[in-house]
This record gives C-alpha cells, sequence and structure tokens, in this order.
C-alpha cells in the first residue's frame, strides 16, 4: 500500500474521531447546563439543542463512514465508486457546527445577564464562556485533494 494511501486511510479514520469529540464535548456542555440552569425555559432550550446536535451528528458520522461506496474508492483512485464528499458536503457540515456552536454558547447568556452579581462579575463569567471559540482551524478540505497524494488532511 502506497503512504498517500494510507495517509487518506488516516485522515479518514481522524475524521470520525474529530467528530466524536466534537459531539461528547458539546453534549457534555448541553448536560451540564442541564443539571446547573434552572430556568425552565433554558433546560427546555438546551433538550432541543441536544437533541439536534445527537441527530445531526449521528447523521454526519452515517455520512462520514460512506463517504465512498465501496470506502476504498477514497483513497484509491484505481476503485469505480460512488463519492459524495464535495464542496456543499463540506460547508453544510461545517455551517451546522458554527450554528450550534453558537446556539451552545448563547444559551447560558440571558441566565448570566440576569444574576444579581456585580456587572464586572457578569462580563468575566461571559469572557469566559466566550474562550470556548478560541480554537486552531483545519485546512478544508478540496474535491482536488481527494487524489492528491501530496494531501494529508479530509478536514
Amino acid at each position: 500500500m502506497a503512504r498517500a494511501d494510507r495517509n487518506l486511510q488516516a485522515s479518514w479514520a481522524t475524521l470520525l474521531f474529530y467528530q466524536l469529540s466534537l459531539t461528547c464535548s458539546k453534549i457534555s456542555i448541553l448536560l451540564l447546563y442541564l443539571r446547573v440552569l434552572t430556568y425552565n425555559w433554558v433546560r427546555r432550550a438546551a433538550w432541543v439543542l441536544f437533541a439536534v446536535v445527537v441527530i445531526y451528528n449521528t447523521l454526519y458520522f452515517i455520512s462520514t463512514v460512506t463517504l465512498c461506496v465501496p470506502l476504498e474508492a477514497l483513497w484509491n483512485p484505481a476503485v469505480k465508486g460512488n463519492c459524495h464528499i464535495g464542496p456543499v458536503y463540506m460547508w453544510v457540515a461545517i455551517g451546522f457546527h458554527i450554528v450550534t456552536d453558537f446556539l451552545i454558547f448563547a444559551l447560558p447568556v440571558p441566565v448570566v445577564i440576569l444574576m444579581t452579581v456585580a456587572l464586572s462579575q457578569r462580563i468575566m463569567l461571559l469572557l469566559i464562556f466566550a474562550l470556548g471559540f478560541l480554537y486552531v482551524k483545519s485546512i478544508p478540505l478540496s474535491k482536488s485533494d481527494l487524489h492528491d497524494h501530496d494531501s494529508c488532511c479530509l478536514t
């Protein structure tokens, strides 16, 4: 097996674990919200957001597992297969992650604003929540990257 093929296989596996880690992180934060936030409307919104995160990420995981049928077509151009990866697929995935990230961030903001503590403490708490937006961005996949053997990343 060529090194480029192994790199693309590893990238595919990494994408699965990356997706799983994002899902677990979001679920963990939402479960924390359900435990500590007592307003009924916030808890209902957290449950709705929880359902959206679980359903979307389950579908995205299944979609990632079946990027190409047969899967070997993803890293071996000699294998004929049906692949559904492309710019639209990636932008939809990125869009859902960004939207759910902002919604998860925004969920406790009204509660923090209504807290009866000093304004400086509320601002600091909001800034701590905002720290979650600091992350390292991966290189997005373009269609030409699929069979470019110098490429090692799917995301």
